[in-house]
């Protein structure tokens, strides 16, 4: 009776959440709707702009300081409310266009000890997109600290070495209001087996993220949501216009497109970004933002399947993460990429990294599927979770059922969560086969080998035919399992 009482709990929450996001929605659509009247009227898309308030005393003497000796490149201190969304954020540097564009980049950037990429994931934003790209594409930094050495030099950084950009409302930087944030003391409850370091630092992101999304929302039809220490392709804006094109010309649902890992290199359709605020604030405590889009997702389209991904046109370039003590190792530092390959991101801050594509297949297990991370998701290029299931029997199994038998010259399996090693799985078998599949089963199977640690790489002398590929689960244990990679090269 209690597990039936907490199921229905759960059930009454969940509608009540999707309600309020869906209602939030609706007010969007409504706002939007609205202003396109009044701009067609005249003869005009002016912008949905953020709001822009006079933010705390710090800021003021912040903003007041960064005046002197910038004419043009000064934000207006005049408040601007178009929207409820963008409140409690203050423009520091740059200014608003007056005319909606293709695209709005943002990023939160915060200070590390020891290292600042911002400068270079500037740079490599500005620098590869066209000229005519940066007349419709506007970039937003947002400073998620208040530390006023540090801003200040931030700002004297940006204007020195982005002062056309500012010039022309290519580049604006912003900064929050300090009460946004919770007194983190009081938030004691670990989840995911997190330090609470790491819960108050996830918690903050996900105010940060909400913020940011908030200041985007009227700049431009879609939002890329970037990291301060990424690497962009070159002729990344074309790549996305062209991926945009696919997606209306095969006429797809989809709430973001994928061009990078984690939570970085996403696209969204701006007149979402005022619900994802919402959304980010109601849970900014229980879970990363990362898995919360996972989740959103499973809301915004019932089917995560329907999610279609783009190429990866971004890579981490740091190594010294936001968080105190973290190191990001990215293991194509060295490697040197033709400029049609997608940047690939192998690096321990997100889940999977691949270099190749895989061919179509179909996936089956036996093993249980935990919430959203499902068996497709070790398989899929460009995922930004993995596939989770509860702890396995022995005789488990999962399947990869190729559509077309492929040749294949690699095979490479990796369980465990990448950063912790947390659960592996420890005992199974891999097993191929070349010829047709009937009833579900691979036949005439031939065994490759074991999982070592976890792992499992096998290459071939001679590049070998494979239709089938199957983990046959050999022990029970009791820990859950975490298939994170799964590469069949050709």
């Amino acid at each position: 009776m209690a597990s039936q009482r907490n199921l229905k709990i759960t059930v009454v929450v969940f509608l009540v959440t999707y309600t309020l996001l869906q209602l939030q929605l609706m007010q969007s659509k409504d706002r939007m709707s609205a202003s396109s009247v009044q701009h067609l009227h005249n003869h005009a898309i002016l912008t949905a702009a953020p709001s822009v308030t006079e933010g705390t005393k710090e800021q003021t003497r912040l903003l007041d300081h960064s005046t002197q000796q910038m004419d043009s490149t000064t934000a207006m201190n005049v408040p601007i409310q178009r929207t409820h969304c963008g409140g409690n954020v203050t423009l520091l540097l740059g200014h608003q266009r007056q005319n909606r564009g293709f695209l709005t980049i943002g990023l939160c950037t915060v200070p590390r000890s020891k290292a600042s990429y911002l400068k270079d994931t500037l740079h490599s934003l500005v620098t590869r997109m066209s000229e005519a790209d940066k007349k419709r594409v506007v970039i937003v930094v947002f400073m998620g600290y208040h530390n006023e050495s540090i801003a200040e030099e931030t700002l004297r950084m940006i204007k020195s070495n982005f002062n056309h950009s500012l010039v022309t409302g290519g580049l604006q930087v912003v900064q929050p209001d300090i009460g946004i944030y919770p007194n983190f003391s009081k938030i004691t409850r670990k989840t995911f087996n997190d330090t609470l370091q790491r819960v108050h630092r996830r918690t903050k992101q996900n105010i940060d993220f909400a913020y940011l999304f908030g200041y985007c929302e009227g700049i431009s039809d879609y939002y890329l949501h970037v990291e301060d220490d990424v690497v962009a392709a070159t002729g990344y804006i074309s790549d996305i216009e062209t991926s945009l094109s696919t997606q209306e010309r095969l006429q797809n649902q989809w709430f973001v497109l994928e061009f990078g890992g984690g939570f970085f290199g996403k696209l969204f359709r701006s007149r979402d970004l005022c619900m994802m605020k919402t959304y980010l604030l109601l849970f900014q405590v229980e879970k990363p933002g990362d898995l919360l889009l996972s989740d959103l997702k499973l809301i915004k389209l019932h089917d995560s399947k329907k999610v279609k991904n783009g190429k990866k046109l971004f890579k981490h370039s740091g190594t010294y993460s936001s968080l105190e003590g973290k190191i990001v190792k990215d293991k194509t530092a060295k490697k040197k990429l033709p400029r049609e390959n997608p940047l690939p991101t192998t690096t321990e801050k997100i889940y999977i990294s691949r270099l190749t594509s895989n061919p179509d297949a179909k996936i089956e297990t036996s093993m249980k599927t935990f919430l959203n991370f499902t068996p497709e998701s070790a398989y899929e290029i460009n995922n930004t979770v993995y596939f989770w299931a509860a702890a396995p029997h022995a005789s488990d199994y999962y399947r990869v059922i190729l559509k077309t038998p492929v040749l294949s010259s690699r095979v490479t399996i990796r369980t465990g969560a990448p950063v912790t090693g947390k659960d592996r799985l420890d005992f199974a078998e891999i097993f191929i086969n070349r010829n047709f599949t009937r009833g579900g089963m691979c036949r005439n199977q031939m065994p490759l080998g074991k999982l070592s640690y976890g792992k499992f790489e096998h290459k071939f002398l001679v590049p070998e035919k494979i239709k089938c590929l199957e983990i046959l689960v050999t022990h029970g244990q009791k820990s859950w399992v975490i298939i994170s990679q799964i590469e069949i090269e050709t």
